[in-house]
């Protein structure tokens, strides 16, 4: 079952208003995007309007009405039994439940963690550890919106999801898990720092390297490492494996991927042009919200 982006958002606003349904599928492909390109604190804001935007939708589904509240003031109202609006549900009590402590858990979570708002006596800031769990809740929040607004089982929207993803990302396809870097303009040394911080462990074998990356020889796996090692951008554990520094991940971020994104606008669509062309813009300390706000949100604190 492969659907476009596109597909997805017009079947999803036969059910719901469809600019929530614009702004449910945007953030949740930017966050998915950022997060996989070791991009933390994108894909963590964007968790946040992901969490507004399907808070909304669930309780449009479970009532059939649009509304402007927040993510506490909805939950609320989905998980009361009888007493207070809405006086009917539609959704199983349990489904509502389990979708609200999720959504809360995460919610409060990504807004008490340094990345939504100031914070200056705990320290936290945006990193992986971090944006794994929200990535990860969100990718459940998404799967059981889509099974109960869709009515379907559960492979189909694991096969959804999935499919979602790989049409979208500009990056990285798995395959069986094998990562392979889309974008055919990097040298080796560059997919080797990609594929890196893609790892859940910032680390990897010169075996792995050279099965990831296409037409890739030993002789140029072990130059490309070796003059990763001389700039300090990886270096060699007791086991052997190759690990990515702090200087390797900043030239990805600060380098790398701009090079990527201002090379693959040139042939892309317009609007998406618009939405990768942030990681140019982070050279230059702007930022833009590419999803529309969500007018009346509310965070928890």
């Amino acid at each position: 079952m492969k659907k476009t982006p596109s597909e997805l958002k017009q079947e999803l606003a036969s059910v719901i208003d469809p600019a929530i349904a614009k702004v449910l599928i945007d953030s949740y492909l930017e966050m998915q995007q950022r997060y996989y390109a070791g991009d933390w604190k994108p894909s963590e804001l964007d968790g946040g309007q992901f969490c507004e935007a399907v808070a909304r939708a669930i309780y449009e589904i479970d009532t059939g009405v649009t509304t402007t509240l927040g993510v506490g003031d909805l939950c609320n109202l989905l998980k009361a039994k009888k007493g207070v609006p809405p006086p009917i549900h539609q959704l199983q009590e349990k489904d509502r439940e389990h979708f609200c402590r999720n959504l809360q858990a995460i919610y409060n979570f990504r807004n008490d963690r340094g990345v939504a708002h100031i914070s200056v006596t705990d320290g936290h800031n945006a990193n992986q550890m971090d944006a794994a769990l929200i990535v990860g809740t969100v990718k459940w929040l998404f799967g059981e919106f889509l099974r109960l607004a869709q009515k379907l089982d559960r492979k189909e929207v694991v096969a959804l999801i999935e499919s979602i993803i790989q049409l979208e990302h500009p990056l990285i396809h798995e395959l069986d898990g094998q990562p392979q870097i889309m974008h055919t303009g990097l040298s080796i040394g560059e997919e080797i720092l990609f594929l890196l911080q893609h790892s859940p462990q910032g680390r990897a074998t010169k075996d792995q390297f050279r099965k990831w990356i296409p037409n890739a020889t030993p002789q140029g796996v072990n130059m490309a490492v070796m003059r990763l090692q001389t700039a300090r951008q990886v270096r060699l554990t007791d086991s052997g494996e190759i690990a990515i520094t702090p200087l390797g991940q900043k030239r990805l971020i600060q380098d790398i991927m701009p090079k990527v994104a201002d090379a693959d606008a040139i042939t892309a669509p317009i609007s998406t042009q618009a939405r990768r062309s942030n990681a140019t813009r982070r050279k230059t300390g702007s930022r833009t919200k590419k999803a529309p706000a969500l007018v009346g949100a509310t965070r928890i604190k």
